[in-house]
């Protein structure tokens, strides 16, 4: 189950061998945690973390994201006035013997694969933050530019 969780942080926020190495270009900042990740722009921000152990004893760990209104605290960051604000939460556990693809079950019961997950990430920052505090462009969207500035060599 941690590599289905490695690759779906990696494809929301690669790690980088020097993370301090370069400024961030574009409306969000990518940030790795020890357990997740934090997707941040200037007034909103998307979560996505990983415990191991669930509440739920017979569950083998959950996933839960959260989208915020405002600046979410992270390591090495400044401190910031004014809390974030979590405007909707999905938790999502993983389904221990998958008969496909789809390695993830979310409460209400849909199920995803990793990318899939990865894009309804993405989908929940264009959806939803728009109508709250700020228009995300989709993870798609940033990996088209990111592709655009880094032509493969």
């Amino acid at each position: 189950m941690q590599r289905e969780v490695t690759r779906l942080l990696d494809e929301l926020a690669p790690e980088r061998a020097n993370p301090r190495a370069t400024k961030p270009d574009g409306t969000i900042q990518q940030h790795r945690t020890p357990n997740g990740c934090i997707l941040q722009a200037d007034t909103a921000a998307l979560s996505v973390t990983w415990y191991a152990e669930a509440d739920d004893q017979d569950r083998v760990g959950e996933l839960q994201i959260m989208l915020w209104r405002g600046v979410v605290s992270h390591r090495g960051a400044s401190p910031t006035r004014t809390p974030a604000e979590v405007i909707r939460q999905e938790v999502l556990n993983p389904i221990e013997r998958p008969t496909d693809e789809s390695v993830w079950n979310s409460r209400d019961g849909k199920l995803y694969t990793t990318a899939d997950l990865a894009g309804h990430c993405g989908g929940t920052l264009s959806a939803d933050s728009g109508a709250h505090v700020l228009r995300f462009p989709s993870l798609l969207e940033l990996r088209k530019r990111e592709r655009g500035k880094n032509p493969p060599s």
